[in-house]
């Protein structure tokens, strides 16, 4: 289905990149650790002992991997 379907993934694993390389996966999301675990901690830990209330939602900017630039994003 190359070519007539767009996959969309996350997580830039060795074998998500062969993937990405190969034109298979149309992009791919960085896990971003940092954001996805640390910092949700972080805000959990504020609330609870200062009592700093996290906004309803938090925006961060992803990092996408595709054909196009993976090799930059990714080197070999």
């Amino acid at each position: 289905m190359t070519g007539k379907l767009k996959l969309v993934c996350h997580d830039w694993m060795e074998e998500t990149v062969a993937y990405i390389r190969s034109g298979e996966v149309t992009a791919c999301l960085d896990q971003d650790p940092f954001n996805q675990g640390y910092a949700p901690a972080v805000s959990a830990f504020n609330q609870i002992v200062a009592g700093i209330v996290p906004e309803e939602i938090n925006f961060f900017e992803g990092d996408v991997a595709t054909p196009e630039n993976v090799n930059e994003k990714i080197p070999q």
